[in-house]
């Protein structure tokens, strides 16, 4: 049954990508989420190549349509602009890389994440599309959280641990992929409208933390721990959200077992009490940061970093690779200053607008109050879980942020054009000259 289910989704997704984009794109983000090539490697999926069918239907259906769609202006545009650049100095980067092949599979994977975030970006056109985007996120990343779940309640072991989920890399990485489905369910959990989705949101965000402990990967740990505080910070208060927080603490703390605990306390461990591998992290970032400024203008080639750690750091001399285990070291070591300064632009002008306009849309509807809360905690989180670990080529969270983007931009759209027919009606009603009596 996985497979036929699978390739009427990837039929329906072309279809729909063809004849109406946007649900082409609900399906593309699903599909991505639920990593069908692994999940039914056994049946004859292995190396199944969907993304550049679905992607190609959607370039056909929103060319056919004018590619309709938000605009590049203002601090969205700057942001959809930033990530534009980002993806041409990573270009330029790999044409001049140390280690030529691990470059060009970096650039393959993010020049068509970008083309994919761009279409994000012009397709969300209303709030209430991004929600929905989110709910289809959420959706293909927590059937994965529901077999890593039963994998460990059948085995009494979580095997996943040390050997990878997918193919997304080891559990740290993987962690930090589906770090945006985490904090979505969370946010959906306190603004679905409707009773049931909310508890459905609640068991998919259940599924998420108890993923998250037995994975055990401590700088996700600490960002899911940040945007739990902001999240209880930003959401307004009420008897409901008092009561849903009352009961995921409650619930986080019958989850997290012993050795979660050890794991999580690990993070601030003093020096000479850490473990060999919190202890490598400090090493590793010191050796990429001297790569960044020893090729600071285009660095030594993306994905290649890990290739150069060795000549810099004599304790892993030894090896072939090492990871720096550093989202935003390895895009600035790998890919040089300017293009990391550029990622940042990205990930920060949405977020920096959005949280200083927040009070003015906050509850202007359920999408709008989603809208806002989402990259407010997920944006930090994922910052500060991306210190830990993780790379350049994650792509959840280019598009997570291009959704964002234009949902928020498509907001603040709509309420301004609101606002000019409320203005223009109240102006035709004092205009009007009473009849005299």
């Amino acid at each position: 049954m996985g497979p036929i289910v699978v390739y009427a989704l990837i039929l329906w997704a072309c279809v729909a990508g063809l004849c109406r984009p946007f649900w082409g794109l609900a399906g593309y983000l699903f599909l991505l989420f639920l990593q069908p090539d692994w999940n039914w490697r056994w049946d004859g999926l292995y190396g199944l190549q969907y993304q550049k069918y679905v992607v190609g239907c959607i370039l056909i259906g929103t060319s056919i349509q004018g590619f309709r769609g938000n605009r590049l202006s203002g601090w969205a545009g700057a942001s959809i602009l930033s990530l534009l650049g980002f993806i041409c100095l990573i270009w330029l980067s790999s044409l001049q890389s140390l280690v030529p092949l691990a470059s060009e599979v970096y650039f393959d994977v993010l020049w068509k994440t970008t083309v994919v975030a761009f279409l994000a970006y012009r397709l969300v056109d209303t709030p209430e599309k991004t929600v929905l985007l989110m709910w289809f996120i959420v959706l293909g990343s927590g059937y994965n959280a529901f077999r890593i779940n039963e994998d460990y309640f059948t085995t009494g072991v979580a095997r996943w641990i040390n050997n990878s989920w997918g193919y997304k890399g080891d559990s740290n990485v993987y962690s930090l992929f589906t770090f945006p489905a985490l904090t979505c369910s969370m946010v959906l959990v306190f603004t679905a409208k409707k009773m049931y989705l909310r508890g459905f949101a609640s068991v998919i965000a259940i599924l998420h933390v108890h993923q998250l402990m037995l994975l055990e990967s401590r700088g996700a740990l600490l960002g899911a721990a940040l945007s739990s505080v902001l999240l209880i910070t930003f959401v307004r208060k009420s008897l409901y959200t008092n009561i849903g927080i009352a009961v995921a603490l409650i619930v986080v703390l019958v989850l997290a077992g012993p050795p979660v605990e050890k794991e999580f306390r690990s993070i601030f461990a003093k020096e000479g009490e850490r473990d060999s591998s919190a202890e490598s992290r400090f090493i590793l970032w010191t050796a990429a940061t001297k790569i960044a400024f020893d090729y600071p203008l285009l660095g030594v080639g993306p994905n290649a970093t890990q290739f150069m750690i060795p000549k810099y750091a004599v304790e892993f001399s030894d090896l072939g690779a090492k990871h720096p285990h550093n989202f935003f070291l390895d895009i600035a070591s790998g890919c040089g200053i300017p293009a990391f300064l550029c990622f940042v632009a990205f990930l920060m002008i949405p977020f920096g607008h959005i949280l200083y306009f927040r009070k003015l849309y906050f509850d202007v509807s359920e999408s709008c109050t989603t809208i806002i809360l989402a990259p407010l905690i997920t944006i930090p989180g994922f910052c500060v879980a991306g210190l830990f670990s993780g790379g350049g080529m994650i792509e959840s969270i280019y598009l997570i942020i291009a959704i964002w983007t234009g949902g928020f931009l498509s907001m603040e759209t709509q309420q301004s054009e609101l606002k000019n027919v409320i203005e223009t009606a109240e102006f035709q009603i004092n205009a009007i000259q009473l009849p005299p009596e």
